[in-house]
């Protein structure tokens, strides 16, 4: 199996982009952070508008940091996005801690 580099393949411009779409996400919809034993979830209110950017902010992050396991799950009216890494990406993943 080949190693992924712990390194986001955006440029500054598409980081700051990125950036200020997840602080408006959380914005408008996070509930809470917690620390997990594998990284961090977060929990957002349930609708189907934050669902679909929640989605694909995951679905860009993956492309980005392919070296990121990011899980979107329901749990009742909240959605629950698990974020994941080698150790080597501790403090990339704990960014995910602090979103806004």
């Amino acid at each position: 199996m080949r190693e992924l580099p712990i390194a986001c393949s955006l440029d500054a411009s598409q980081l700051a982009e990125r950036t200020e779409r997840w602080h408006a996400l959380a914005e408008h919809a996070l509930i809470s952070v917690d620390q997990t034993d594998a990284g961090v979830r977060q929990r957002y209110r349930g609708g189907a508008a934050i669902e679909a950017e929640l989605r694909e902010l995951v679905a860009l992050e993956a492309e980005c940091c392919p070296f990121l396991a990011l899980t979107v799950r329901r749990a009742d009216s909240e959605l629950h996005l698990e974020v994941s890494g080698p150790p080597e990406a501790a403090e990339i993943v704990a960014g995910f801690a602090t979103p806004a």
